[in-house]
């Protein structure tokens, strides 16, 4: 847990960081968002920054975001966006349900256990990969113009999970 627990530190700081930089950079000289390509025709309606924990469907749904330059894969960005989904999975538990919560990120699952105040646990290991959805835009200003990839993955629960 510790090794998780300071991950999501770690990525928080840097997600802080990234932000603040990006703001730092273009924030009194943005001029204009232009999208260059996407991975689909549609955006999807679940990949909305003001929306990342949603119920549908009979599932909750947790939409990481993640926004780094073209240089990179957006395949690669789309496990990046899924690590900071599934981390806001653990941070909802954490928050609604009990702060000694267990853990365990693998590569394409996570379990979460934790006890409430009577004693029970819950192990969540229905967690469902919903989708990544990926757009390739130009930020433009008055001095120049960056590329960026902008990626949204949404990971799911069964509402049921939430019962208790």
């Amino acid at each position: 847990m510790d090794i998780v627990l300071r991950g999501t530190i770690y990525n928080n700081m840097f997600k802080n960081f990234s932000i603040f930089f990006s703001f730092f950079l273009f924030s009194c000289s943005i001029s204009d968002e232009t999208l260059l390509s996407a991975s689909s025709k549609i955006r999807p309606d679940w990949a909305d920054e003001s929306r990342t924990i949603f119920k549908m469907k009979q599932r909750m749904n947790f939409v990481g975001i993640w926004t780094a330059s073209a240089l990179n894969n957006p395949s690669l960005l789309c496990i990046n966006a899924g690590s900071l989904a599934k981390t806001k999975i653990s941070d909802y538990f954490k928050l609604n349900y009990s702060s000694s919560i267990k853990t365990d990120f693998s590569e394409n699952s996570l379990s979460i256990s934790y006890k409430s105040s009577e004693n029970t646990s819950l192990t969540i290991d229905e967690i469902q990969e919903e989708g990544c959805y990926w757009e390739k835009i130009m930020l433009s200003s008055k001095e120049n113009n960056k590329i960026i990839y902008r990626v949204f993955s949404r990971y799911s629960v069964p509402l049921s999970k939430f019962e208790n």
